[in-house]
């Protein structure tokens, strides 16, 4: 295996570990200038997948819109550097939605997985002082209060 993509594959799998937030993130740059790994071309192309890799290798963090974090932070990518920014998303407008339903962003968070808030634990205040005065929609309730009941 060549040496890039056994880099982007060991980078891949770290993206799942559970890492401390990144403070003071340049936002004009790609993911690809800050943690040092490009995606390089997808081996599978499906949208997902295409979407993801130019994102990463390509799209300043300043430019990524609602839709784009949600895609990112639900697939597990580079949680460290788009969580804070999802965080400051939130807190302006906690329902704000990408392409699939009103508060979809916010369910991506919830459902980072457990250990990335453990390392995290200032971000994970901030994320229940987002959910905690909420009154979600239907659709929503089980996985804020799936949330919130995680609490430390």
């Amino acid at each position: 295996m060549p040496e890039p993509e056994r880099e982007r594959r060991a980078h891949l799998a770290r993206c799942w570990e559970a890492r401390p937030i990144v403070p003071g993130v340049n936002r004009r740059k790609p993911l690809v200038a800050l943690c040092g790994v490009r995606f390089g071309p997808p081996d599978f192309p499906s949208h997902l997948v295409t979407t993801c890799h130019r994102l990463h290798d390509e799209q300043p963090l300043r430019s990524y819109s609602v839709e784009d974090l949600r895609i990112m932070i639900g697939q597990g990518i580079d949680l460290p550097y788009l969580v804070p920014i999802a965080l400051e998303v939130l807190a302006r407008e906690p329902l704000s939605s990408g392409d699939y339903y009103e508060g979809d962003l916010l369910v991506a968070a919830l459902r980072v997985p457990p250990a990335f808030w453990l390392v995290n634990p200032a971000a994970r205040r901030t994320l229940v002082a987002i959910v905690e005065p909420l009154s979600p929609p239907r659709d929503l309730a089980a996985d804020v209060a799936a949330f919130v009941r995680r609490s430390p």
